[in-house]
C-alpha cells in the first residue's frame, strides 16, 4: 500500500497509533509524486492512499490517469476546510477514473478512522490471498508440468515397445505384398500405417498428427470403416469426412489447432493400378525390375501408376522426410538407394532407417518416421 504524500501530513494522520498493531500497517510505504510518475505502466495488486494537496495542482491527463488506473484503488484524504478548486479537482479525477473508492477528510474522525481501518484490511486481505492464490497456481503448475513430463515419457517408451514389438509388418494379399517399418519420434503425436482389404481393393492408410488425442480418434474411426468392411468394400471418402469431423472437434477447444494428415493409396487389385487417394506429402520410389536402380515417381491425388509383376515401390512417410533432411541434406533417395538394389525388401526399409540414426547416443528421432515396400510378386494374376 502506497502513501503519495509530498508533505507528510496524511502519514503523521495514519502514525498517530492507532493503525500500528493492524496487519496493513508494515505494508505502507510513503512516496512522493515524482516515485508515482517512475512507477511502470503495469497493474499493480494495491490501493493508493493519496493526500490531495500532494496532487490537486496536476493535469488530468492520459499520463496521470494511466499511473493512477495501474492500482486497484484510490482513497483520498482532504485537510479541511476544503478549497473550491479542490472540489473541482476531485469531481473530474472521480468522473475520469473508476479507480476512487473514498474520500475521507482530514482531520479523521473516529468513525472515518475505523472506516479506513476497515478497507485497508480488505484491501491488505485481498492481496494476501492473491498471493496465495498465485502460489497455489505456481505448484499446481509445476504438478502439471511434472505430470505433462511424466505422461510424454511413459508415451514415449509405449512408442518405443511398439517400434519393438511392431517394426515390420508383412501382408500378402493376392500377388501383392506389404512390408512396413516404424521409427519413434520424440515429438508430440505419431504417425500411424494401416492397411484395408476388399474384394477389388488394396488401400494403404497413413495417419500423421501432432496430437496423441487426435492419433487415437483417427484410429478409432479407420478401425469403424475397417470392422464394416468385410469383403465388400472401403468407402475411404466417408472416412475422410469423418476424420476431417473428429479434428474439427478436437479444435473446437484448442487455442492452438491440431495439425492432421491422411494419405490414402490405393491398388486396383486386377489391373494392378497405384491411385493416389487422399494426402500427398511423401516420398515414393520406383523400381521396374530387380536389377534396376529406384526412381522417384511423383504421383497427384487421382492419378494412376501401373504396376507390374516384380514391381517394387518405396514410400517414405513425411516424418522420415523430416528426419531425412536434419540428417542427410545432402544425399539424394535415389542416390541412396543405388548401392540397395537388390536387397531384399525388410533389407532396404532396415538400410534407410539405419541412415536416420547416425549418433548411436540417440534413443529417438525427432520425428515418427513411417516406410514401407510394396512389391508384387511374379505369380500376381491381373487384367493384361
Amino acid at each position: 500500500m502506497l502513501i503519495l504524500d509530498n508533505t507528510g501530513e496524511l502519514a503523521q494522520e495514519l502514525n498517530d497509533g492507532t493503525f500500528d498493531l493492524e496487519e496493513f500497517f508494515p505494508d505502507l510505504v510513503i512516496v512522493n509524486l515524482d516515485d508515482f510518475y517512475r512507477s511502470p505502466l503495469k497493474a499493480r495488486s494495491e490501493i493508493v492512499l493519496v493526500h490531495l494537496p500532494s496532487v490537486a495542482k496536476e493535469e488530468i491527463n492520459d499520463n496521470f490517469l494511466a499511473h493512477l488506473n495501474t492500482f486497484w484503488g484510490v482513497l483520498f484524504f482532504v485537510p479541511t476546510p476544503i478549497e473550491k478548486n479542490w472540489q473541482d479537482w476531485l469531481d473530474k479525477v472521480s468522473l475520469l477514473s473508476d479507480k476512487v473508492l473514498g474520500i475521507h477528510y482530514l482531520p479523521l474522525s473516529p468513525f472515518e478512522k475505523t472506516m479506513v481501518r476497515n478497507q485497508l484490511i480488505f484491501f491488505w486481505r485481498l492481496k494476501q490471498e492473491k498471493k496465495k492464490f498465485k502460489q497455489t497456481m505456481i505448484g499446481l503448475s509445476h504438478e502439471v508440468d511434472h505430470l505433462i513430463n511424466q505422461a510424454h515419457g511413459e508415451l514415449l517408451r509405449s512408442k518405443k515397445i511398439h517400434e519393438a514389438t511392431v517394426p515390420k509388418r508383412k501382408d500378402e494379399y493376392k500377388g501383392i505384398s506389404l512390408i512396413t517399418k516404424y521409427s519413434t519420434g520424440r515429438s508430440s503425436g505419431t504417425e500411424l500405417l494401416d492397411a484395408v482389404t476388399t474384394q477389388e481393393y488394396y488401400y494403404i492408410v497413413l495417419n500423421r498428427t501432432n496430437s496423441y488425442l487426435a492419433s487415437s480418434c483417427l484410429i478409432s474411426v479407420l478401425n469403424k470403416y475397417k470392422n464394416h468392411t468385410g469383403e465388400s468394400s472401403f468407402d475411404y471418402r466417408l472416412f475422410l469426412q469423418e476424420a476431417k469431423e473428429e479434428i474439427a472437434a478436437i479444435n473446437l477447444h484448442k487455442e492452438k489447432p491440431i495439425q492432421s494428415e491422411i494419405t490414402v493409396l490405393r491398388v486396383q487389385l486386377s489391373k494392378l493400378e497405384l491411385e493416389l487417394m487422399a494426402g500427398g506429402e511423401f516420398d515414393l520410389l520406383c523400381q521396374d525390375k530387380a536389377d534396376h536402380g529406384f526412381q522417384v515417381l511423383s504421383l497427384s491425388i487421382g492419378q494412376k501408376h501401373k504396376l507390374s509383376k516384380n514391381n517394387r515401390l518405396l514410400f517414405l512417410s513425411p516424418g522420415f522426410h523430416f528426419n531425412w533432411q536434419k540428417k542427410n541434406p545432402s544425399i539424394g533417395l535415389e542416390q541412396f538407394s543405388a548401392d540397395f538394389n537388390k536387397l531384399s525388401s525388410a533389407d532396404l526399409l532396415m538400410e534407410f532407417f539405419i541412415s536416420l540414426s547416425t549418433q548411436e547416443s540417440e534413443e529417438f528421432l525427432e520425428e515418427d518416421a513411417t516406410g514401407f515396400v510394396l512389391e508384387v510378386k511374379r505369380n500376381a494374376i491381373h487384367q493384361v
